[in-house]
């Protein structure tokens, strides 16, 4: 692995307070990823589709958007090369490759997301909806494994790294059985910018070995094939496909980390049939990356209430899974929580009948767990 430049690692450990040796700590602990059977498969499967490559390579260089200065200097260096392995190597590996650092431990949260998800949730066979909940699991405990490993320099920064779900059943909502699900991303530019949030509604859905996807079901209620509601959904909330690899009844051997799709990078078809996955498409980490980049400015809000309203505007409660926050602000569960609960009182009918009072202790018991950091 290429070396950062010492006097940028120095001006990093200064900065935050660390000795000059704990960085290299810091890019070992990233470059793990990179020893995974699933990261050596995303690899492979990037060399033999180098349209995908380019694309993905890219997006990764769009960070030049939200990185310090030394990190700029990283992505100028490395400006001609054009593997995903070496960019991910010598720029994203090194922990001064954004101007916040909780975006760095977020980035790579992500990326062992995916990892885990493919090797643990992927062989066996399961439900699409399933696969939605088990995917904010495996977000949770990642940012838990990263925000343990960097806790000290994250502090530094009054900040945090984690996944809150929000709680569906609040409200008398009844539980989903449809296959949407949300995300909001919650983070900071800068220490000096307010926090950004970004909500992005993703459908599932399951690709065989040879990167095929069935994109052609239809809403059962309204008939209304899924793709064209998402490329609706899209001009008004960022909206795209969770695909990931699975199979309905045999066991997967060797499942790929899975492929977000922004519906707009998909060509408009009347009649959507099939989608080969490995176009347009990026790694769950990768993809956050470039939302948070390249997002459009009304995509972007600075309150939770707006972000959510966003996405219950545009996506029936019947068919919404879960919704995870990932962010790197402290007081996110609650708050999140909160502004859930007034979205969907704002929401009932008036001729609605009161909902039951919320139990004191929850489903589970005393010491049951919840809200940031805390998956369902």
């Amino acid at each position: 692995m290429t070396g950062e430049p010492e006097s940028t690692a120095a001006e990093f450990a200064e900065k935050y307070g660390m000795t000059i040796q704990e960085v290299p700590g810091l890019q070992a602990a990233a470059a793990k990823a990179t020893s995974t059977v699933e990261y050596t498969r995303f690899i492979d499967t990037l060399k033999k589709n180098p349209k995908l490559e380019e694309f993905a390579v890219s997006a990764m260089r769009g960070a030049y958007g939200v990185a310090s200065d030394g990190g700029k200097s990283a992505l100028i260096m490395h400006r001609d090369e054009h593997s995903f392995d070496k960019l991910f190597q010598c720029v994203f590996c090194l922990p001064f490759t954004f101007d916040e650092f909780p975006l760095w431990v977020l980035y790579h949260a992500c990326l062992t997301a995916e990892q885990e998800f493919a090797r643990v949730d992927c062989k066996p066979a399961k439900r699409e909806e399933a696969q939605s909940a088990n995917f904010l699991k495996q977000i949770d405990r990642a940012c838990q494994g990263w925000l343990n490993r960097t806790q000290a320099v994250v502090n530094r920064f009054n900040s945090t790294v984690g996944l809150s779900e929000l709680s569906l059943e609040v409200q008398g909502r009844e539980q989903a059985t449809g296959g949407d699900f949300a995300l909001l991303i919650e983070y900071r530019k800068s220490r000096e910018d307010i926090p950004e949030i970004i909500p992005v509604v993703l459908q599932s859905k399951r690709f065989d070995g040879d990167g095929i996807a069935d994109i052609s079901r239809k809403n059962k209620k309204t008939g209304r094939f899924q793709f064209h509601t998402l490329k609706e959904t899209r001009a008004r909330c960022p909206a795209g496909y969770f695909f990931f690899n699975n199979d309905t009844q045999a066991v997967t051997k060797e499942p790929h980390v899975p492929a977000l799709k922004d519906v707009r990078d998909m060509p408009m078809v009347a009649v959507p049939k099939i989608d080969y996955v490995w176009e347009n498409s990026n790694n769950f980490a990768t993809f956050i990356l470039h939302l948070i980049v390249t997002v459009e400015n009304e995509h972007r809000h600075d309150d939770a209430e707006s972000a959510l309203e966003k996405i219950v505007s545009n996506v029936s409660l019947d068919d919404l899974t879960g919704i995870g926050v990932i962010s790197v602000e402290t007081d996110a569960g609650p708050r999140f929580q909160r502004a859930w609960e007034m979205t969907l009182q704002q929401l009932r009918s008036p001729n609605d009948e009161p909902p039951a009072p919320e139990p004191t202790e929850p489903p589970d018991g005393p010491g049951s767990r919840s809200g940031f950091g805390m998956g369902r």
